[in-house]
């Protein structure tokens, strides 16, 4: 049990730099690399900890509906 905490703990210590290596990646990706980022048409309105039900699934609806408007453009 000992060890899961330190490993959650390391995890969440090492999250931001994670993060901005992600960022770093998808602002200038490799040139061998073809990438498509989709992100969100508007706001989400729902934060991790968000439990209203009803705002989750508008998050997800908006989702699909981007992902299908994407696959539609290609």
């Amino acid at each position: 049990v000992l060890s899961t905490a330190s490993g959650v703990r390391k995890a969440l210590n090492e999250r931001h730099r994670r993060y901005q290596e992600a960022a770093a990646v998808l602002t200038a990706p490799p040139t061998e690399s073809r990438m498509v980022v989709l992100r969100p048409s508007q706001p989400l309105g729902v934060g991790r900890a968000t439990r209203d039900r009803e705002k989750l699934e508008r998050a997800c609806d908006l989702g699909y509906e981007d992902g299908r408007t994407f696959l539609r453009g290609q």
